[in-house]
């Protein structure tokens, strides 16, 4: 429903209030995942088990081919039974291909990873169970994106942030005989595949109640689209762990830890616009296929209030007593204020600019997403190099914070250029 009236408005806010407490709860279930975790292996075992399934994950985002936006946008152009059944048959085979061909390299190279590059043999076996996950992995992601375009939100975001890794907890704490590095690996194997295999059977369901098509329709391009969207995500993953890197070669390990604190917190106020792109993803592309400027507009720019409002508790909280909440980990870790106000400071922009980078991508002009990133991931590479000798972790959250801002206005600029919406939140000429 597009915000054409002020029952539609209500409709889009409870819905994405919905959508982010639904996020809440799927990072709570890794908190919860991380503690049993702890309780289970220890730090070393906890350690090496996140190292197999960070590989798996990685492996994941890059065999799904970034296709998780184009199955969206195609499945809410045409919602109906035939239509939407060839779309998603095309986009699972597809990524199926790139996630069995990340899931066969990481099985063939898990030994020598295990040994050679990080010392620990008992690692080989997690890498391997790894590897059996990545498929369905990737593939649960992208059931996730089918099912919330179907405007099935809850089985949508369930799919995506959360089975997996409380069905892994579940497992742990009920079955004693998982309680080891390979026993934890595999409860994450049948977790995951679980997951999959529950999101399928709500996709079917969903898809089955559509209406049949009334002509034959084609299947729009998929792995065209995808791959900038592929890019757009590579660069916001180097982004994430660059600036620590660059940090950890310049200053003393307790600085790095603070600094990994304060921008693990900041990043947190981004699943605001997770939650607006599980809601307002479907609308935009529907207006986007109908080429009803008009609902595209009213939409996109409703997306801003609700991100403003959404976010407004907590940046209050980081801009006025960052130090406070850093306290939450360690005496030591408020030192760190001045990183999340910087940082802060950055990631406000997302909430004020909406969801435009799903404007972009469900209107077609991803490739304009691509390149604003790919030059963000450059600005944020050189700024590091020059600030970080400098100012320590202080010009690590400078370089972030401009980074981050940089790809919000990028986008807002390219949305202005194509589409002529302005996404920033002021009144539209």
């Amino acid at each position: 429903m597009a915000p054409e009236t002020p029952r539609g408005l209500r409709r889009l806010a409870t819905l994405s209030l919905w959508a982010l407490l639904l996020r809440i709860g799927g990072a709570l279930s890794q908190l919860l995942l991380a503690l049993v975790l702890a309780r289970a292996l220890g730090a070393a075992g906890s350690g090496l088990f996140h190292v197999a399934s960070t590989a798996a994950r990685l492996l994941a985002i890059v065999g799904r081919l970034g296709l998780d936006g184009v199955l969206m946008r195609a499945i809410s152009a045409r919602p109906t039974a035939g239509a939407v059944d060839r779309v998603h048959r095309r986009a699972l085979g597809l990524a199926s291909l790139g996630l069995g061909t990340g899931a066969v390299l990481l099985a063939v190279f898990a030994r020598p990873v295990a040994e050679r590059v990080y010392g620990h043999p008992e690692l080989y076996v997690p890498l391997l169970l790894g590897a059996l996950a990545v498929v369905p992995m990737g593939l649960l992601q992208l059931e996730g994106e089918a099912l919330k375009a179907l405007g099935r939100l809850t089985a949508g975001s369930l799919a995506q942030a959360a089975l997996a890794g409380l069905g892994t907890a579940v497992l742990l704490l009920v079955v004693p005989g998982l309680r080891s590095l390979a026993g934890a690996s595999l409860a994450f194997l049948l977790a995951v595949t679980a997951s999959f295999a529950w999101a399928a059977s709500r996709y079917r369901h969903a898809q089955r109640s559509l209406p049949a098509d009334e002509g034959p329709a084609e299947i729009p391009p998929l792995a065209g689209p995808g791959l900038p969207l592929l890019g757009v995500t590579l660069v916001a993953q180097m982004m994430s762990w660059l600036d620590t890197l660059v940090l950890a070669a310049w200053a003393p390990a307790a600085d790095v830890g603070i600094y990994s604190v304060a921008t693990r917190i900041a990043a947190v106020t981004s699943i605001v616009n997770l939650a607006l792109a599980s809601v307002f993803g479907p609308q935009l592309a529907a207006a986007a296929a109908a080429n009803d400027a008009a609902a595209l507009r009213r939409t996109a720019r409703a997306s801003i209030a609700l991100g403003c409002t959404l976010a407004a508790p907590g940046f209050a909280v980081l801009f006025l007593a960052p130090g406070a909440v850093l306290a939450l980990f360690g005496v030591e870790f408020e030192a760190g204020a001045p990183l999340l106000r910087v940082l802060a400071l950055g990631y406000a922009l997302n909430p004020l600019t909406g969801s435009v980078g799903m404007l972009l991508t469900m209107s077609g002009h991803e490739r304009d997403l691509m390149r604003v990133s790919l030059a963000a991931g450059v600005l944020h590479a050189a700024l590091l190099v020059v600030l970080v000798p400098v100012s320590g972790a202080l010009g690590a959250a400078t370089a972030t914070a401009v980074a981050v801002a940089a790809v919000q206005l990028g986008a807002v600029a390219a949305a202005h250029r194509r589409v002529s919406i302005l996404m920033l939140p002021w009144p539209a000429r």
